[in-house]
Formats: C-alpha cells, sequence, structure tokens
C-alpha cells in the first residue's frame, strides 16, 4: 500500500511528499493541503489527485485512463510519462510472476496501450508466446527475455508531490 509523508525544505519553501507505508497519510496530506489553501485547487492539482487515488487503489487501467484524459501543462509531461513507465514496468512483473496466460484484451488495459502496441512489446521485444486463434499471451520464463529492461530508482512518488505541492503554493 501506498502512503505519503510531508517534509518542508528551507531553501526552497516547498513541502515534499516522499513514499512511505498506507493511504491513510496520503488523505491526511491532501486534507493538509486543502486546509492550508484558501482558494479552490487547480484542475492539473485535482488531476493529479485522481491519478494518485487510483495508483493507491491500485486501479491501474484507471491510472492510464485518467493520465490521457487531462491536458497537461508542458512541464509536466515528462512526469507523466515516467508515471506511465513505471506502471508498465510494475505491472509487467506482475503479470510475469502471477499469470501463467492472459487475454490480450486484459493485458491491453494492464498496460494502457493498444494491442498492437502490447504484441510489440511483449512478445517481440521481450519474448514472451502468443496464440493468435485464443488470444491469450504467456508470460516468458525466467531469463528468457531477449531484452530486459532495467528497473528505475527514481522516486516517481516523490516528484510527483513536489509538483502538486508546488502547485497548490501557486
Amino acid at each position: 500500500m501506498i502512503c505519503i509523508v510531508l517534509s518542508n525544505t528551507k531553501n526552497v519553501d516547498i513541502h515534499h511528499l516522499q513514499i512511505a507505508c498506507n493511504s491513510q497519510t496520503a488523505r491526511h496530506i491532501r486534507q493538509r493541503i486543502h486546509a492550508h489553501r484558501s482558494s479552490k485547487s487547480s484542475p492539473e492539482i485535482e488531476a493529479m489527485w485522481k491519478v494518485v487515488v487510483d495508483i493507491i487503489k491500485k486501479s491501474y487501467p484507471q491510472v492510464y485512463r485518467d493520465l490521457d484524459a487531462f491536458e497537461w501543462s508542458e512541464w509536466m509531461l515528462p512526469l507523466i510519462i515516467k508515471i506511465k513507465e513505471n506502471t508498465r514496468n510494475h505491472m509487467l512483473q506482475l503479470i510475469s510472476k502471477i499469470y501463467t496466460s492472459i487475454q490480450l484484451s486484459q493485458a491491453s488495459d494492464y498496460f494502457g496501450l493498444s494491442q498492437e502496441e502490447v504484441l510489440q512489446e511483449l512478445v517481440v521485444s521481450r519474448g514472451w508466446e502468443y496464440n493468435e486463434t485464443s488470444q491469450i499471451l504467456r508470460p516468458a520464463k525466467p531469463g528468457k527475455s531477449p531484452n530486459p529492461r532495467p528497473k528505475t530508482d527514481s522516486n516517481q512518488f516523490a516528484k510527483l508531490a513536489d509538483i502538486v505541492l508546488h502547485l497548490e503554493k501557486y
């Protein structure tokens, strides 16, 4: 489960959010932000909070829909792309461990990609098996993936929260 911890920085005077361990803290932070701010939040902040809620609820298909539904500012786009990449990498790890097979349409939802993009990524790039008749994907066996992707250790939620709090300030 995800939680967010609030801390202050002296030299920038911006609040930073960091990953912790439960959603109660995330809700508390949200309440503190609204209590601290007298005016209404911007649409971009509200859209970002919807994404945070989706992540907390582990509603991964909804994460992609909410990320794609909003017209993000230019400086937010790199973060949005990173959130999508990290969510896809997380789903790749989960599906590879949990499923012995998965419907193409379901994989498309979990990865937030079209079916053609899923086939390209999983079958061509990662060595998954695909049965065209049944439209079922089978994850590659461990060690079989021809092009493993490096794990990212960037703290996407800290960056996301930092931006949300920075937006709240203005």
